[in-house]
């Protein structure tokens, strides 16, 4: 009888480990889906502003679909491995930007955590958010560009995200009008969601830190 129990039970965790892979995939399908409509959208634009929104949101959808992506792929299936999610992300970011990781300085310090997916899909599009508002600041004239990003356990109460560049920019966060606006009021509206803390961190450059308390 016991044998027959366990038997079942394991039937039933291989029968919910498949439709967990099985939603995950279709989900990353659906993504993948309004990735490649918003990508044909903005090659039929003319409008800076317009293109850049829809660029934007395309970086957007390809952090939720990667979460997805490695969910479908990794033994464990609620947990992503930040590591490895991150510099996909990042790879992402600078192919869809066309920067070259010869052309800038990449340093990258991420610890081996992982993550929920209720924490990573919203801690994803912060990472998205904050990296591409730095790599649009302007790094003409600086001979050595750099981007920063770690992230890091603290004394196993907090998660530390920092990003930072040595660029040019525009050091006011908070200001409305800029077009980077609906980006920074994403990272502030995900923060509240995590229940983190986000502030400015600049060192020669454009930086921010967040740190998230309940994140396990």
């Amino acid at each position: 009888i016991i044998t027959s129990q366990k038997q079942e039970i394991e039937k039933l965790a291989g029968a919910k480990e498949l439709l967990f892979r099985e939603l995950h995939h279709r989900i990353r399908s659906n993504l993948q889906m309004i990735y490649s409509i918003l990508s044909l959208q903005s090659q039929r634009l003319k409008d800076p502003e317009a293109i850049n929104a829809i660029e934007d949101n395309i970086h957007r959808v390809w952090a939720i679909a990667l979460v997805h992506h490695k969910l479908y792929r990794n033994n464990k299936l609620t947990q992503i491995n930040m590591p490895g999610y991150i510099n996909e992300l990042i790879t992402n970011i600078l192919e869809i930007s066309n920067i070259s990781r010869k052309n800038i300085s990449l340093q990258q310090d991420i610890q081996n955590i992982y993550l929920e997916a209720d924490i990573a899909i919203p801690l994803g599009l912060i990472i998205n958010e904050l990296l591409n508002h730095v790599l649009k600041q302007n790094y003409h004239g600086i001979s050595d560009p750099e981007l920063i990003i770690t992230l890091t356990e603290k004394n196993n109460e907090a998660l530390e995200l920092r990003v930072q560049g040595n660029g040019k920019g525009d050091l006011n966060i908070i200001d409305t009008t800029t077009p980077d606006a609906f980006g920074m009021e994403l990272v502030f509206m995900l923060t509240k969601q995590l229940k983190g803390k986000f502030e400015n961190a600049n060192r020669n450059g454009t930086g921010f830190q967040l740190t998230i308390y309940n994140y396990k």
